[in-house]
């Protein structure tokens, strides 16, 4: 070329990427955009007069590169000649110059096309193929070996280190998704991720599988009705409402009917939390199954309520142990004056008939603190081996005509003796009151069914009813179809004087007089009923081995006879002792009182030559009537 031509190697942007001198002032800079125009709405090759970058006038040549089956230019090639050379030279064969010249641009153009394929060209393709499978994926491509040197090279660099760190990062990725699996598999708790506005399964972890009884993708095409007992408020549309209120106001919490695979209901605990992920709206829901927590609850509430009622009755039983026996004393000074009195009336007196009357209200209010003494177990008893099926069989036909003629009776008795130790008297009671009871709750008639068996009493049973000894016991269950009660009155039944029937229809001492003489048995019984379906006792009285000797039937003593002899009276109410103590004088007895069984005691002790007999009171402060002195 003639002295000062250059030339530039131009990307499609008209970015330099070559100059034939001072590069290092010109490669990177952008050609003049009036310039770059001309060039780009030019023809693809052309040849003409104009300025430079330094802004001279030159004869200036370019001409654009495009690759096979492409339509825009990749490179263009600007070459230019100093105006005052060529003009120094025009007088020398300009044509011959000309063509010389020209077939050098050719030359150069051709040159230049081959280079910059060879090195730019090329590189970028790699670059772009890279891109492409770094793009779909393929993190382990790289392209620093294909492309170096030059900013091609420094970019191949760059693209390497990138692609390192997306590898390194997606690696990281992976641990941190493999850690967050094992850990949202690892809780025994059931984990569910929902749509906040569907409500939809998006996730589950492997716990619900357990807990439900659903694999993994059963689950995510369920609905929360799917997996809850679906009554109110246990429903599709209550867990809606939570999922909405977890929303607005934050985390929830609260206990939750679930139901599994297989149709079994569950108590669940659920905490739901709201999170976004991706920019939607998710809740994530935490369950965790209560079932034993709240069957342990229940076993609990329902030991308190025993603990309460056993605790209820003994101190109503106190009570009435208390009132009947103070009235006891009462009615045996009215009764015992009552009947001296009457003794010593003339048979055709005219004033006998309301003695008689006297006599005969005491006596029902005498019937009344038997009662009230046999509920709050201070009645003497008299327990000996009996066969509770033989109890049963000696009273079916009394019991029948108790019933009535439209109440069927049915007896199952077992097999097998149930010995018991009982007072057979006391044991008739209990049967004929609750027959009585069974009789009212079927006016329209229906059935009685009285069965006997065996069962033990092991310690998960002691556990869960917080009641009762271990060992064997003899189940005599009584089952009417009457009207039956509700809870309210069953927690009742066994209160003095409540009753559900008319006024004047019933005392209500008829089943506290069965609990007592159940509990002075060392008995238990238990009710279970409901409004419509009748109602069942159970009465547990605890076995005897069979074949142990009965106790001897006690001799009966020979009648007193005398009237000269000493007697230690030992009573503490003044008024009986009074009514004791005149009695015996009257038929001739000498009489040494003692107020209690200290003082009785003491009595003894000071005058025992002459006391021939004790007359005691059992119960008594200080020391009573049953208690030996030393």
């Amino acid at each position: 070329l003639p002295e000062g031509t250059g030339y530039l190697l131009l990307d499609h942007r008209g970015v330099v990427l070559d100059r034939a001198t001072d590069p290092e002032n010109f490669v990177g800079r952008s050609l003049e955009p009036e310039l770059f125009r001309e060039m780009l709405e030019g023809p693809d090759e052309y040849t003409g007069i104009g300025r430079t970058m330094a802004g001279d006038t030159r004869i200036h040549s370019y001409r654009k590169l495009r690759l096979e089956n492409e339509t825009a230019p990749y490179m263009y090639i600007r070459a230019g000649i100093p105006l005052d050379v060529v003009r120094a030279k025009a007088n020398r064969s300009l044509a011959g110059n000309l063509l010389m010249f020209t077939s050098f641009l050719l030359l150069s153009l051709y040159i230049a096309s081959r280079i910059g394929k060879r090195s730019i060209v090329d590189r970028v393709a790699s670059l772009e193929a890279a891109s492409k499978r770094l793009a779909d994926g393929d993190l382990q491509v790289r392209v620093s070996d294909l492309v170096e040197g030059g900013e091609l090279g420094r970019l191949g660099k760059t693209f390497d280190h990138m692609a390192g760190e997306l590898a390194s990062r997606e690696q990281a990725l992976l641990a941190s998704e493999k850690n967050y699996r094992e850990i949202f598999d690892a809780t025994e708790d059931a984990i569910f991720l929902h749509h906040a506005e569907t409500g939809k399964i998006l996730e589950v972890n492997r716990s619900v599988e357990g807990m439900y009884g659903f694999s993994r993708e059963e689950m995510l095409t369920l609905s929360a009705e799917e997996t809850s007992s679906g009554e109110p408020p246990y429903s599709v549309r209550e867990a809606a409402q939570w999922i909405r209120k977890t929303i607005e106001e934050g985390p929830q919490s609260f206990e939750w009917l679930a139901r599994r695979k297989n149709g079994e209901r569950f108590w669940a605990e659920v905490t739901l939390t709201a999170t976004g992920i991706g920019g939607e709206g998710r809740v994530l829901a935490v369950v965790r199954d209560i079932t034993d927590r709240k069957r342990s609850e229940e076993e609990k509430r329902k030991l308190q309520s025993q603990l309460l009622h056993s605790q209820k009755m003994e101190s109503i039983g106190q009570l009435a142990g208390g009132i009947a026996h103070d009235f006891n004393n009462i009615l045996t000074a009215i009764i015992g004056y009552g009947a001296v009195l009457q003794m010593k009336m003339p048979a055709d007196d005219p004033n006998r008939t309301y003695v008689d009357q006297v006599l005969a209200g005491a006596e029902r209010a005498a019937g009344l603190t038997q009662s009230l003494l046999a509920f709050s177990r201070k009645q003497v008893i008299n327990p000996k081996p009996m066969d509770v099926n033989d109890a049963i069989r000696r009273l079916s036909k009394f019991l029948s005509r108790i019933l009535g003629e439209d109440i069927e009776m049915i007896t199952t008795l077992s097999d097998e003796p149930l010995t018991v130790v009982a007072d057979s008297t006391q044991i008739e009671q209990v049967l004929m009151n609750i027959a009585a009871n069974a009789r009212d709750a079927m006016p329209g008639g229906g059935r009685f069914l009285i069965e006997t068996g065996r069962t033990e009493f092991h310690e998960e049973y002691l556990l869960s009813h917080g009641y009762a000894k271990p060992g064997a016991y003899a189940v005599l269950s009584i089952t009417d179809t009457g009207v039956g009660m509700d809870r309210n009155i069953q927690e009742k039944i066994f209160e003095p004087f409540f009753t559900t029937k008319e006024v004047g229809k019933g005392t209500g001492l008829g089943l506290p007089i069965v609990y007592g003489i159940v509990k002075q048995h060392d008995g238990y019984i238990n009710v279970y009923s409901e409004v419509g379906k009748g109602t069942t006792f159970r009465i547990y009285l605890r076995l005897v081995r069979t074949g142990e000797p009965e106790a001897e039937p006690a001799a009966e003593p020979d009648l007193p006879r005398g009237g000269s002899e000493t007697v230690l009276l030992a009573e503490d109410d003044r008024e009986v002792r009074l009514l004791v103590k005149n009695v015996l004088i009257e038929n001739g007895y000498t009489v040494i009182e003692a107020a209690d069984g200290e003082e009785a005691l003491k009595k003894f002790m000071e005058h025992k030559d002459r006391i021939q007999m004790l007359f005691s009171d059992v119960i008594m402060p200080r020391k009573n009537g049953s208690e030996k002195g030393r």
